[in-house]
């Protein structure tokens, strides 16, 4: 667990990003060590047509 929060914690420390995010989940109640990546989906899909993109592309 703690490598995957690592790895979260690389990818959206720009911009506070990260700090948004814990702030955000912690508003909708939900524990942070315990997030799943459907808490974590709205905020994963940053680009254009969001993960509708990311299926076509695979």
């Amino acid at each position: 667990m703690v490598k995957y929060i690592q790895h979260i914690y690389r990818c959206f420390s720009s911009n506070d990003l990260f700090n948004n995010i814990i702030e955000g989940l912690n508003n909708l109640d939900k524990d942070f060590p315990n997030t799943t990546l459907d808490y974590l989906h709205p905020v994963d899909e940053l680009h254009i047509r969001g993960d509708t993109a990311t299926k076509k592309l695979i």
